[in-house]
């Protein structure tokens, strides 16, 4: 019960941060000029998805990781049991 919990605030969590409308923190000057004029609206969403995307790939890639180490340890683990019972 616990580990639904904390999957679920963790997901919470994160689709807070990914959807909800955040002003831009431009790091100079000139960048902060260029996302405030219509393109830059533009150029800013683009900027965000691609930041989404590439903060996306490695949890995805460890998730999928761990995920198959532990299906392989249940698999090893059913199949002990299975030869001490027979």
């Amino acid at each position: 019960m616990v580990g639904r919990t904390v999957v679920a605030t963790v997901a919470l969590a994160v689709c807070w941060m990914v959807w909800l409308p955040a002003e831009s923190a431009a790091q100079c000057a000139m960048c902060r000029t260029a996302f405030q004029s219509p393109e830059g609206r533009a150029l800013l969403e683009a900027f965000r998805s691609g930041i989404v995307f590439l903060l996306a790939a490695p949890y995805l890639t460890f998730g999928l990781i761990l995920f198959l180490a532990l299906r392989a340890r249940r698999r090893t683990t059913g199949a002990e049991a299975r030869e001490e019972g027979a």
